[in-house]
């Protein structure tokens, strides 16, 4: 029952964690800035069709503090007017938006193109540790006391973020903070994994040829993204803006598959596929999201970062104009590049794929000259390997057999180039694993890369021997190799245990080869197979072992019970 105190007030509309909420009463503290305002889920369908909207006070009465009600009408108001400025027009632009238009159009514009979440935010600050840029969620209580009076931050549950308002974003654009409190992180994933644009991010040497490579083959798909210099300078952001809500797995797959087109054109680091916002398929379970840093911070500005620039990375001189000239990407153009990459290799390419039976050994047959072998066994797949000409490749080449395999860049063309990279390079389970599970992906690389990159050569494992020649000469490339490997020492051991069978035949399974890993579980008996072969191959041999008690372990059972 509502007390004699409480006063009525107009029916107002207000966004209080992410939903819509309709004013019932204020009620009165002993300073009207306290005031707490009495408020029931609001229904707007309801309001059409004259639906009774009498509420459960058990279940839907909400009580909010005066500053959070405005905080929620604003964000309301500014979402109505984003909404009508995107839907009004035909082609989704707003009309005449400069650099001499008013503060409230220039944010309306803004809020039109970088839509994500409106119900929280994320503040930039400078880690003291580090000295590098952090972001935290905005909240009322983000802080909380401890009953030893010690503070601690608020924990997430309890936490009651701070909506993205008109005033947060116009300090995003004009101010000036050492410690970048006002640099806005939007967070783009909705509550139903859904988005209005996708990011993909570049950064260190190459972005720019990376970025424009992508931009390219985003054109050739009639796609117009636009790019941003970061608010390092060291990188660029590539943006593209979708005409409406875009499931965020359907936009994914679409920036993946262009980034592996462009991947053929030019270097694209494995690490770009995990540098695209959102960052997820899914909203983690209790999560937010990747967020993304907003660009046009006022700080980043003055030294010509965190601003949209052309293909020779000079700022446009009227970023507003720009803006308002940004062409949206239709659902029917997502599904269809999406589509087209499911229907080839798949939006990550062709990647290597391996097999596990377990126990096994696998691995190089022992060579007796440096002419590159035509037959092999191995537990690695290449798959659809991406198809090469003879334009590609040189007439010959010399791989250089190191502790890696160094393959000269020289005469390759980027296809090519591509091509070898993606041999050593496979999709990573545990990423797919905790996404499916909806759990954080944070440094869970969506594909593992085991080779190694110079200015002159890309570098391989040397598992990867058969596969990289089978690649090349497929080509018409004629393949050699230059056997540098450090060869070790001579030493005198002599082994004095004895195998079981299983074990027996997988050491001499493993002594035809030159290079091999041995898969089997424990207690099978690997490291007495190790002693066997080391005292075979009569050669010094490295061992390493994730932690001292295993060292001491080998090194009691080579000393005492298998060698002499």
């Amino acid at each position: 029952m509502v007390s004699a105190r409480e006063t009525e007030m107009t029916t107002v509309i207000s966004i209080l964690g992410g939903s819509l909420y309709r004013s019932i009463r204020r009620l009165p503290h002993a300073g009207d800035g306290n005031a707490v305002i009495l408020c029931v889920p609001y229904r707007a369908t309801a309001e059409k069709t004259g639906e009774d909207q009498t509420v459960s006070l058990d279940h839907d009465l909400r009580y909010a503090t005066k500053a959070e009600w405005n905080a929620g009408v604003e964000q309301y108001e500014a979402q109505r007017r984003c909404t009508s400025q995107v839907s009004s027009p035909s082609n989704g632009v707003v009309a005449e938006i400069t650099a001499r238009s008013s503060a409230a159009q220039k944010i309306q514009l803004f809020r039109s193109l970088f839509r994500g979440r409106d119900d929280v935010y994320a503040y930039g600050f400078l880690s003291k540790k580090t000295g590098r840029v952090g972001y935290a969620p905005a909240a009322w209580n983000e802080w909380m006391t401890l009953p030893n009076g010690k503070r601690v931050p608020t924990s997430s549950d309890q936490r009651r973020c701070k909506p993205l308002t008109d005033q947060v974003l116009l300090d995003h654009f004009t101010k000036r903070d050492s410690q970048f409190h006002n640099v806005v992180g939007l967070y783009p994933l909705s509550k139903d994994s859904k988005v209005w644009f996708l990011a993909i991010d570049f950064d260190d040497d190459g972005w720019k040829e990376e970025i424009i490579a992508t931009k390219r083959v985003c054109e050739n798909h009639e796609l117009h993204p636009i790019m941003e210099r970061s608010r390092s300078g060291d990188g660029g952001h590539l943006w593209m803006f979708f005409s409406e809500e875009i499931e965020a797995a359907q936009a994914r797959k679409m920036g993946t598959a262009l980034l592996s087109e462009a991947a053929q054109k030019t270097h694209i680091r494995f690490r770009s596929y995990d540098r695209m916002f959102p960052n997820q398929d899914l909203l983690p379970s209790g999560g937010f999201g990747n967020l993304i840093a907003l660009p046009l911070q006022r700080l980043a500005r003055d030294a010509e970062n965190s601003v949209f620039v052309d293909e020779q990375f000079n700022p446009y001189a009227d970023q507003w104009a720009f803006l308002n000239s940004v062409q949206r990407i239709t659902a029917q153009q997502v599904n269809t590049i999406a589509t087209l990459a499911s229907s080839n290799t798949g939006p990550l390419g062709n990647l290597a794929k391996f097999d596990s039976p377990i126990p096994h050994a696998v691995g190089q047959k022992k060579k007796t000259d440096k002419q590159a072998p035509t037959t092999g066994n191995g537990s690695l797949r290449t798959g659809s390997r991406t198809p090469l000409s003879n334009a590609d490749v040189p007439e010959t080449i010399t791989i250089i057999e190191r502790s890696m395999l160094e393959i000269s860049k020289t005469n390759l063309t980027p296809l090519a180039q591509n091509a070898v990279r993606r041999l050593a390079a496979f999709a990573n389970p545990d990423f797919y694993r905790a996404q499916a599970m909806r759990q954080p992906v944070y440094n869970k690389p969506r594909i593992i890369y085991c080779g190694e990159e110079t200015d002159d050569s890309i570098l391989l494992p040397r598992g990867c021997r058969e596969a990289v020649v089978a690649l090349l000469t497929d080509a018409g490339c004629t393949v050699t190799f230059d056997d540098e490997r450090n060869q070790g020492k001579r030493i005198r051991v002599k082994f004095i245990g004895s195998l079981r069978a299983p074990q027996s035949e997988a050491a001499k399974t493993m002594l035809e080869y030159d290079d091999g890993i041995l898969v089997a579980p424990t207690g099978f008996g690997k490291t007495v197979i190790a002693a066997d072969l080391i005292a075979k191959r009569k050669t010094n041999t490295l061992i390493i072992i994730r932690s001292s008690s295993l060292m001491e372990q080998w090194r009691d059972r080579l000393r005492y019970g298998h060698f002499r």
